[in-house]
């Protein structure tokens, strides 16, 4: 008995779909698959999430070490700028926005211990504030309101960014009868805290000391930076760019939150309020930090740069990742933003065939007394790379760094600006 032609090629496709499927290439893609979907659900949990990265350059890697400095993932910030920008205009309670009794209308409406009326409607200060209060609120329950946001991607943008941070808070946006955000404790609250205590706070100004006197040993003195000429100025040598004092800070946060807070309202305040004649750009200290690389170089630059992109100042300001213990990556993994280039980048770019010596010229070209912070005026990072020479620039300063001065020369310099103004009982 014959099965009919449209039966054999049913049995055909079942075989050739059960073949596809026990092959070992399907199982293993299926299951990559699988793991990234559940990762992703998972994602708003845990603040610092396991996952695959991709490769900073297309480099080919021959002899690299086993080990990689940025060898913990942690969950890199992808928001979605494709939403309506716009908010519905809502009425409180059927009051127009510029009645004066809009916020007590609000507050009968709504339950909560606590009520922040936020005035600030937009960019780096209303991310600054947030990340401020999910940082310090003791309250279970409280609320921000935003009684003129006019950004809907905004707010849903900034709860993407600092969710997956702080969880230790249920975060819910509401539109209405005014747009809110609820914060809500949850279980894991007590176990939330990530506040850790790196080395004692001496006090601002003896840390951004230590900062400019690094600034002048290796940008000025052994003129590592050629557009930085004394340690209060910067931006010397380009055309076109005023040169303008660098400001100096530092900062006691512990946390990761309240250090992005601490951050963001110093770019608002330092920088883009005053302009590119006033500031060259920004040097922000955090002691805290200075044993804590992989959380300053991995999550803090990317929720950085998150907050940037999500307030569309990635053509305005760039941020620069500095750290005492700075590594270089090893081409593999991607470290995040505002990091030197990997070794394999670096030995492509300067001919240097040793790896240690591309390695250890691109880490000390990023080594300060402090983990530190550098904001950077975008429109002048693209006329210094027009009007330098950026592979004989890094060929010199690696091998000037690492043989003419050497690296032990540069490890006592630097423990030495550590201690600089260090008060000894």
């Amino acid at each position: 008995m014959s099965c009919s032609p449209w039966l054999r090629w049913l049995s055909f496709v079942c075989y050739c779909c059960t073949f596809w499927l026990q092959s070992p290439s399907t199982a293993s893609s299926l299951a990559f698959i699988s793991s990234h979907s559940n990762l992703h659900r998972k994602r708003s949990a845990s603040s610092l999430r396991q996952e695959p990265h991709q490769q900073e350059e297309n480099i080919q890697v021959f002899d690299a070490p086993k080990e990689c400095p940025y060898s913990m993932r942690f969950s890199p910030q992808r928001i979605n700028l494709t939403r309506p920008k716009k908010l519905p205009r809502n009425n409180i309670l059927g009051l127009p926005s510029f009645f004066p009794g809009r916020r007590s209308r609000f507050e009968q409406a709504i339950s909560c211990e606590r009520l922040e009326w936020c005035e600030e409607t937009d960019g780096l200060a209303l991310l600054a504030r947030l990340f401020h209060t999910a940082a310090t609120a003791a309250e279970n329950n409280l609320v921000m309101a935003f009684p003129d946001a006019s950004s809907y991607s905004l707010l849903h943008n900034a709860v993407e960014i600092l969710g997956p941070y702080a969880p230790q808070w249920d975060l819910q946006i509401i539109w209405g009868p005014l747009p809110h955000m609820k914060f809500t404790k949850t279980l894991n609250s007590d176990s939330a805290n990530n506040n850790q205590h790196d080395r004692a706070w001496v006090d601002s100004e003896t840390h951004q000391r230590r900062t400019q006197a690094w600034v002048q040993r290796l940008l000025v003195t052994h003129g590592i930076c050629p557009y930085t000429r004394t340690d209060t100025k910067s931006g010397q040598g380009i055309s076109g760019v005023p040169v303008a004092p660098i400001a100096y800070s530092a900062t006691p946060a512990t946390s990761l939150l309240e250090i992005v807070s601490v951050a963001l309202t110093t770019i608002q305040h330092d920088m883009l309020d005053v302009g590119p004649e006033q500031t060259s750009s920004i040097l922000l200290a955090a002691p805290e930090f200075d044993s804590r690389l992989e959380e300053w170089s991995g999550p803090f630059f990317s929720i950085l740069q998150a907050c940037i992109v999500a307030v569309s100042l990635t053509d305005t300001i760039g941020v620069v990742c500095f750290h005492p213990e700075y590594k270089v990556s090893d081409g593999q993994t991607w470290p995040g933003f505002g990091h030197m280039h990997s070794v394999p980048k670096l030995q492509q770019l300067t001919d240097i065939e040793s790896w240690d010596e591309a390695a250890a010229g691109g880490a000390w070209q990023r080594r300060t007394p402090h983990a530190t912070l550098n904001v950077l005026w975008a429109p002048q990072l693209a006329l210094a790379e027009k009007q330098r020479k950026t592979t004989s620039l890094y060929r010199e300063n690696i091998r000037k760094l690492v043989h003419g001065i050497g690296v032990e020369n540069l490890q006592i310099d630097l423990e030495r600006e550590r201690r600089l103004f260090e008060i000894v009982e």
